[in-house]
């Protein structure tokens, strides 16, 4: 059985990705003077669905994504959800939506990434780097040739484009 747990682990992530999303947070920091920690980042196929179900099978709860499983960047280390950490000195509880998701944003959207709080739906805590492959082309490669065989293919079309960089990854 597939694991339900939120998995914030950065090394799960496309090293791509993740050197974009590290940029991008030390250049936050460094603007907004507080921390920015991962939510989550990989996703099972159970997870998601779970997400997916939140308000459609419960009308009282709000939906938390229009993504049902294999249709979610997350379940291919091509997307990550960062939130706040304004003090992390403070004891107790903080809101972690509580800072500036729009220059958060603009600083992935200038690293390449592509930011949540653009979708037709927002999702300011989203950020994701696909290369302009489809969610549909990405099913297809990883069942044909696994996660190893998309994340390929976008190395390759990162070289055809001339944003691979050498000895960032």
């Amino acid at each position: 059985m597939s694991s339900v747990f939120i998995k914030n682990d950065p090394e799960l992530l496309f090293n791509p990705l993740l050197v974009r999303i590290n940029r991008t947070i030390r250049q936050f920091e460094l603007q907004a003077g507080y921390n920015v920690v991962f939510l989550e980042t990989w996703r099972t196929s159970a997870r998601q669905d779970i997400l997916y179900n939140y308000g459609r099978k419960n009308y009282r709860m709000k939906k938390v994504t229009e993504s049902s499983a294999w249709y979610s960047w997350h379940q291919y280390g091509l997307a990550a959800d960062l939130v706040f950490d304004r003090d992390n000195k403070k004891k107790g509880r903080q809101n972690p939506y509580d800072g500036d998701f729009d220059l958060l944003g603009e600083i992935g959207e200038a690293n390449g990434l592509t930011w949540g709080g653009r979708f037709k739906i927002a999702d300011k805590t989203h950020f994701q780097f696909t290369m302009g492959v489809s969610i549909r082309e990405a099913l297809q490669i990883t069942k044909a040739h696994g996660q190893l065989g998309l994340w390929n293919h976008i190395l390759m079309l990162m070289k055809e484009a001339g944003v691979y960089e050498r000895n960032a990854y």
